[in-house]
């Protein structure tokens, strides 16, 4: 029989773990990569001549319970087909030319100007030698703004590039990398602890992709030791001019791999900086009301890429939790009744009263203090009343003036609010259950979080031909993992 190392042993059961569960947990990879730090010292802080940190950041770093707010900031999506701009009234219209984001709403023009320059010309630049530009907002959020602008050549030999542009709203200026962590950042054993998980997930895509092996008497662990090391020292070399993307709850690096090494927040949250190092008391903005406000912290908007101005979506207070999705673009309901006017009046009302109930759980839940309101919107759906929802499913009262019906479905329950903030955020963060609503899933099982009162309720509400409601009807159920 073999004999196998102390180190090579932690690995084969960390990596067996990954295979059972799916999950690589923050404990066993921390663990591992302490052991890495031990024997190659992968802990060397930040030479005090590459921080260009704040003198005091002591205030620093995040925690389950804080929440971040994303920017106010509006923008176009303008299309240029190199003789003529025009702005897309979406995203995914069709254009044959380059597409690149115009943003307004900061109070500093000479701020905004800069930006908008440099994001257009960044464009103009790639879109005479690809045949595809594209710009998108990773994280615009926390007087952050990082936005990627991919550039490709369909050909034979597919070219795919991205370029990475991170801004403080601040100033128009550039985020370096390390001035997203605090002074005091184990950086090396972050990014070890990154490169290690990405060898163990590519070590599991392959065994279910391309041929690779989970059978750890196959893995060389001697190698991973190896690889991250190469890791470690080409990210020495490049720290300064790091390529990296911000998203609310991870940063990725796209130049020290081959493909990308993803910093979860959530496994280092005491060193992220990046939360509260650009946002201050003064706001940068002209409006308040674009972007989403008290989202909890490491987690993303379904909508994030998108005008935020009539969703509510993981709002929290001190014992408030609302997961619901309010849309005030009408089409989602266009193919449920034949009339636009009609479509857009039936969507405004369903929004209203969305935001009514929301308006009196907020009431309900500061009447009661002892306990923590969760209330989560699961799905909706709506139905032309025809041979696809028979008549006979409309309430008898209504079944003259119905035409067509919303359902909306729900579950609201209650935690003891001394378990309301640490039980409920670490279900949504630690185990990365967000987003839920916006995609139409169940989040919450009172089997799997303490719970007082649970309730889950579906209700249907009904409007005539001229999308005026006309009532409603509600049934109970109990979500089914």
């Amino acid at each position: 029989m073999n004999t196998i190392n102390k180190p090579k042993v932690n690995v084969i059961l960390i990596i067996i773990f990954v295979i059972i569960s799916g999950i690589i947990t923050y404990f066993l990879i921390n663990n591992k990569i302490s052991s890495l730090n031990k024997a190659n010292d992968f802990t060397t802080d930040i030479p005090e001549e590459t921080n260009k940190k704040k003198a005091n950041d002591t205030y620093l770093g995040i925690k389950l319970g804080d929440t971040y707010n994303q920017n106010d900031l509006s923008y176009k999506t303008i299309c240029s087909d190199g003789e003529n701009e025009y702005e897309l009234e979406n995203y995914y219209d069709a254009c044959d030319g380059a597409i690149y984001l115009q943003f307004d709403g900061l109070k500093n023009k000479t701020v905004l100007n800069k930006i908008n320059e440099e994001i257009k010309n960044k464009v103009y630049d790639l879109k005479n030698s690809y045949s595809s530009v594209k710009t998108n907002i990773n994280g615009n959020f926390s007087n952050i703004l990082s936005i990627d602008i991919i550039y490709e050549n369909e050909n034979d030999n597919y070219d795919y590039k991205r370029l990475n542009l991170n801004y403080d709203l601040n100033t128009g200026d550039k985020i370096k990398f390390l001035d997203l962590f605090t002074s005091d950042t184990p950086i090396n054993s972050i990014i070890a602890k990154s490169a290690y998980e990405n060898l163990a997930w590519s070590n599991i895509d392959n065994e279910y992709g391309v041929g690779g092996s989970a059978d750890m008497d196959e893995v060389d662990t001697k190698e991973y030791e190896d690889e991250i090391l190469k890791v470690i020292n080409k990210f020495q070399v490049q720290k300064d001019n790091i390529d990296f993307s911000i998203n609310p709850s991870s940063i990725l690096i796209y130049n020290i791999t081959d493909t990308y090494l993803e910093i979860e927040y959530k496994d280092c949250k005491e060193y992220v900086a990046l939360f509260k190092r650009y946002a201050f008391n003064n706001s940068l903005y002209e409006e308040n009301n674009i972007g989403l406000k008290n989202i909890i912290i490491m987690t993303t908007p379904y909508n994030f890429y998108f005008d935020a101005q009539e969703l509510i979506y993981g709002f929290i207070t001190d014992n408030f939790y609302a997961d619901v999705g309010l849309y005030d673009n009408y089409n989602i309901y266009k193919y449920y009744t034949n009339s636009e006017e009609m479509n857009k009046k039936v969507a405004q009302d369903v929004n209203s009263k969305l935001k009514e109930m929301i308006s009196s759980l907020k009431k309900e839940a500061s009447n009661n203090l002892n306990e923590g309101l969760v209330f989560q919107v699961v799905s909706n759906d709506g139905h032309i009343i025809n041979d696809n929802y028979p008549q006979e499913q409309v309430p008898e009262e209504l079944e003259n003036g119905a035409y067509a019906s919303v359902e909306i479905s729900y579950i609201k329950f209650t935690i003891p609010q001394k378990n309301f903030k640490s039980n409920l955020l670490d279900y949504l963060v630690s185990k990365n259950y967000q987003p839920k609503a916006s995609v139409m899933q169940v989040a919450f099982y009172k089997d799997e979080i303490e719970t007082s009162t649970y309730d889950g309720k579906t209700i249907t509400y009904y409007y005539d031909i001229n999308g005026n409601y006309v009532g409603n009807a509600s049934s109970e159920f109990e979500p089914e993992p």
